[in-house]
């Protein structure tokens, strides 16, 4: 929204979410991500065990910094 917009509120927010997902979801010790918090925001495996696929958190990684694209695909064959 950023790119679009160029409103500082749309970066503001992309530095909260990541301050956040760096706090609580990174596993910096397993070296992957924690796809699930309980309501103590401590790591879970109510919904679901094991590890989602990396390609999720790679994809949120990406999306945010790449070109405006219809699709993640699109947007990396444009991204230089």
């Amino acid at each position: 929204m950023l790119q679009r917009t160029g409103e500082q509120q749309y970066e503001d927010w992309y530095r909260r979410f990541w301050e956040f997902n760096e706090t609580l979801f990174i596993d910096h010790e397993h070296g992957s991500w924690r796809h699930e918090l309980n309501q103590s925001n401590e790591p879970s495996a109510d919904i679901w065990p094991g590890k989602p696929d990396l390609y999720h958190a790679y994809q949120a990684t990406l999306l945010p910094v790449l070109p405006l694209a219809p699709s993640l695909a699109s947007a990396l064959a444009g991204h230089e």
